[in-house]
């Protein structure tokens, strides 16, 4: 799914290449399919995978904010961020939604 959606759009790609390496790294799908029914069949209430992701998932309330604030100043993502708006509206009205 995600390489049909994603790896082959340029906009998309150009907009992941702005976020810090580590939230950009591939697991693969059976990697991802083992975590999540591990996770269903322990009952986890959460599924983080990589493990590498918890630390950052315990901190997200802090990296979250900081995260937004340099992207929201970013220039190079605030145009990718206005060339997949503009698309996406190019879409809305040729399909008259």
């Amino acid at each position: 799914m995600i390489h049909h959606s994603v790896d082959q759009d340029d906009v998309v790609t150009q907009l992941f290449g702005t976020l810090p390496k580590p939230l950009v790294t591939r697991i693969t799908p059976t990697s991802a399919a083992i975590a999540i029914a591990n996770g269903l069949q322990e009952r986890s209430p959460r599924v983080i995978h990589p493990a590498r992701w918890r630390p950052l998932s315990g901190l997200r309330g802090l990296i979250g904010p900081a995260l937004d604030a340099h992207f929201a100043s970013n220039r190079r993502t605030l145009d990718i961020l206005a060339r997949l708006d503009v698309r996406a509206h190019s879409r809305a009205d040729s399909n008259g939604t």
